[in-house]
């Protein structure tokens, strides 16, 4: 357990993603994995049940004075006892924006809403509730806070930094990383005409920093293709992960 105490305003975040490795084989109904403080104009915090499915959570109140808490729960188990890397987006107070990735792949959420109660007095802490109570059973380690929300593509490659090996090839002519050659790479292309950018974005699919016709014809040749990565088994996970330089605060629990 973890108690970041004077609760740092920088981690009061209105989008704001939480990164993490986790394993655990519990049991017991909802135990808290990071919790901020009530007060944050930001609240937010994971919980997982006793189904293993992980849960994120906002005080919904201030949008919908009917509503305490507004949930999206994960689909999913993960208390199988093996180490998963997970990563939660916080995109505004509506948690039905929120998303959640286990193993650099997005997992389906499902809404949940309670009229519970918001404990006020309760500092950020990590592993367990404000109060000290509902106690995470398991491990957690390399927890990192980003004081935004990171993209799908820098989920999936936050996540191969952290196995140690080389995400897929990347697909020519998907210049916006979403996996597909389609209309919003050529928007890309169009909205960057002409225009000298940084090597291999803003619509440089030839990697030569210039937007032009060769470009064009990379994302003609390609147009309809589409990319599924490759997931290596959670079992395989290295515990180590690169410095991305976009952490805002990393701290090691073991």
């Amino acid at each position: 357990m973890l108690n970041l105490g004077a609760n740092p305003s920088v981690l009061d975040q209105e989008n704001v993603t939480w990164s993490m490795l986790l394993k655990t084989t519990q049991s017991t109904e909802y135990t808290r994995i990071m919790v901020t403080a009530p007060e944050f104009e930001n609240p937010f915090f994971l919980i997982m049940g006793s189904n293993g499915k992980v849960a994120l959570c906002t005080e919904k109140a201030k949008l919908d004075p009917s509503i305490e808490y507004d949930y999206a729960q994960a689909i999913l188990g993960i208390n199988d006892g093996q180490w998963h890397h997970l990563v939660a987006v916080r995109n505004g107070d509506d948690m039905s924006q929120a998303e959640l990735y286990v193993d650099g792949q997005k997992i389906e959420l499902d809404p949940i809403m309670s009229t519970g109660g918001w404990s006020p007095s309760f500092s950020f802490r990590i592993g367990t509730r404000g109060s000290g109570s509902n106690n995470f059973i398991g491990s957690l380690d390399e927890i990192s806070i980003w004081n935004r929300s990171l993209s799908e593509q820098e989920v999936m490659d936050l996540y191969y930094a952290l196995i140690g090996g080389a995400g897929p090839e990347p697909l020519p002519g998907d210049l916006n990383g979403d996996g597909m050659v389609n209309s919003g790479d050529l928007d890309l292309v169009r909205a960057n005409w002409g225009q000298t950018v940084p090597a291999g974005t803003l619509g440089d699919a030839d990697g030569d920093g210039m937007v032009t016709s060769s470009d064009l014809d990379i994302v003609r040749a390609n147009w309809g293709a589409t990319q599924a990565a490759a997931v290596p088994e959670p079992g395989t996970v290295a515990l180590l992960i690169a410095a991305l330089g976009m952490a805002v605060l990393s701290r090691k629990r073991r």
